[in-house]
């Protein structure tokens, strides 16, 4: 025989002071004004209300929703962008190309780095300010992903500003390699390291680079050896360099564009949500 159920409402004040109601309303973040109870005898059930729920309309379920899927997305984008930022960094012909010659072309690697670590920590926030309707989590959300959308967009112009002052740096350390090749060791390493790594010669003109050298040492070692068997048709190492440079930083850039877009996403409905969470009653 089925057994009956019944179900009662028990209203409670915002000033209840049952202490059980106060903790449950600190975690939750908000007022419970209702408790119902269903079944009979000791497999009855409690369950306390939160009446705005049903007065906030689709709108405010599917931004919720939107926004749980968002924060998702959001963490695993920061796992690859952590991922992105790491294989760059650590890259051996990024390293060659631009650890000696131009130290601010790791600036775009490490902040792909820091930018991977905030947008994981960013994306838990986002999801326990959804889940608890918070709207301290919720607007901390939107300050950092605002904060980081400004440190992108600062760091784009940055890069783009110092390209030609990076390029000049590259082949002004390239014709010192060359010109010292045979008297500073430093040099001479250093000119093999990248003639070997990029199957290069010289700096802008090849193996005519060290051909033209007045230095009498020099014109009578004659190309260096990393240069290769066929060292008259190699290129200038500063050709290599910089394709290899531009093709790291167009991959930062079109990762930079994708997490801007999703960040301002983010923002939209982080605002959102925050604003439903402040309307409600």
């Amino acid at each position: 025989m089925a057994r009956a159920e019944r179900t009662i409402r028990v209203e409670v004040q915002p000033d209840d002071s049952n202490p059980c109601l106060r903790r449950l309303r600190s975690f939750w973040g908000r007022n419970l004004t209702g408790m119902t109870e269903s079944g009979i005898g000791p497999g009855a059930k409690s369950h306390y209300l939160d009446p705005r729920s049903s007065e906030r309309g689709p709108c405010y379920s599917l931004t919720r929703l939107f926004m749980f899927i968002f924060t998702g997305l959001f963490f695993i984008l920061g796992i690859v962008i952590l991922a992105v930022g790491i294989a760059v960094r650590t890259d051996a012909d990024f390293k060659a190309a631009v650890s000696d010659h131009a130290p601010g072309a790791n600036v775009g690697a490490g902040l792909f780095i820091f930018v991977g670590l905030v947008m994981i920590l960013t994306g838990f926030v986002g999801c326990l300010g959804a889940v608890r309707e918070s709207r301290c989590l919720l607007f901390s959300f939107f300050l950092v992903l605002f904060f980081v959308f400004i440190l992108l967009v600062a760091c784009a112009i940055w890069s783009d500003a110092s390209k030609s002052k990076m390029r000049a740096s590259i082949a002004a350390r390239l014709e010192a390699g060359v010109m010292n090749y045979y008297s500073d060791a430093g040099s001479r390493q250093m000119m093999d390291s990248i003639q070997n790594r990029f199957r290069c010669c010289g700096s802008l003109e090849g193996a005519l680079d060290y051909q033209k050298q007045q230095q009498p040492l020099l014109a009578r070692a004659g190309v260096p050896a990393s240069c290769g068997a066929r060292s008259s048709q190699a290129e200038g190492c500063y050709f290599s360099i910089v394709q290899q440079l531009d093709a790291q930083m167009t991959k930062i850039a079109a990762v930079g564009v994708t997490v801007a877009l999703v960040m301002i996403i983010g923002m939209v409905l982080s605002l959102t949500l925050c604003w439903h969470v402040m309307e409600a009653p």
